[in-house]
């Protein structure tokens, strides 16, 4: 007998594991930047886009957002370190 998840479960599993996944690419390129505060920049940038049924470039799409806040947080010297 399957196991039957709700539509909900299934989402917030994949959201996290798109965050984990964006977040390990993101953290040896950006060392300078506290992981905890790398993973809630990914998880903003992942809510910001709202539900999308295509997820096949969804990854490169949230890692530019955080990169682009990462560099204008930089710029005025309020990135978390």
């Amino acid at each position: 007998m399957a196991l039957l998840t709700s539509p909900a479960v299934t989402v917030a599993t994949e959201e996290r594991d798109l965050v984990v996944e964006v977040v390990e690419a993101l953290q040896p390129r950006l060392p300078q930047v506290d992981p905890e505060a790398l993973r809630s920049m990914v998880a903003a940038a992942l809510g910001e886009l709202g539900e999308v049924r295509v997820t096949t470039y969804l990854p490169i799409i949230v890692e530019r957002r955080v990169r682009e806040q990462i560099r204008v947080e930089s710029a005025t010297s309020r990135i978390p370190a």
